[in-house]
């Protein structure tokens, strides 16, 4: 029997970030015409993610790509804004069909979002896991990729023997899981590692209903 740790934003939720490249981005390109090359952008975005996965700081993000495909720094505030006021959090199209698919097994939510366990309840998904971690739950410890986060699930009793860590970051889940010496698979939805795909020896999926059909 599989038991599945479950990252939140990215993975099973909208979070700010893919908000942000789906909605935000655009807009601001289209309202003020804004130099735009894919191939820079898509640049720009991996190295983002990569150097927020060390600091945790999603804003850091969305400002570094902003920084890195030479756009005025008298927009950030509009970015801010966007991202601070209009993002609301909903659930990817795949999600409950997954959680269904899979709710007979052990699901646990592992992710560096504090807020996880209020916003699963207000999405209605709480009650298809058997417990929520984050750093706070966890006694304040740091975040992923460091394992603390692990070390208090197994400090907990909770059988680990077929465990896999489904996530949407490679430097966040990826290096959480060789951390941990666990499996991981990576969703990667809008392909935005695809670059990367070589290098690390993970699943790749673009969908969450891809898992159990590889």
């Amino acid at each position: 029997m599989t038991q599945w740790f479950l990252d939140f934003d990215d993975t099973l939720v909208v979070g700010p970030i893919t908000w942000a490249f789906q909605h935000a981005f655009p807009t601001l390109i289209h309202d003020h015409r804004l130099p735009y090359e894919t191939q820079k952008f898509e640049e720009a975005v991996l190295w983002g993610q990569e150097k927020s996965a060390e600091d945790g700081n999603e804003l850091m993000i969305l400002l570094r790509v902003f920084d890195m495909m030479g756009w005025p720094h008298s927009l950030s505030d509009e970015l801010r804004h966007m991202v601070f006021e209009k993002y609301v959090p909903t659930l990817f199209d795949d999600t409950l069909a997954f959680l269904e698919r899979i709710k007979d097994e052990p699901i646990y939510i592992l992710s560096n979002n504090n807020h996880a366990p209020e916003l699963a309840a207000q999405l209605g998904i709480y009650d298809y896991f058997q417990g929520i971690f984050t750093p706070s739950i966890c006694g304040d410890v740091r975040k992923k990729p460091q394992r603390d986060m692990w070390d208090y699930v197994l400090a907990q009793g909770i059988t680990t023997d077929d465990a896999i860590v489904v996530g949407d970051d490679p430097w966040s889940e990826g290096t959480f899981a060789e951390h941990c010496s666990i499996r991981v698979c990576i969703i990667d939805r809008m392909r935005r590692f695809r670059a990367l795909y070589d290098q690390y020896d993970y699943q790749w999926v673009n969908s969450l209903n891809n898992i159990l059909s590889e």
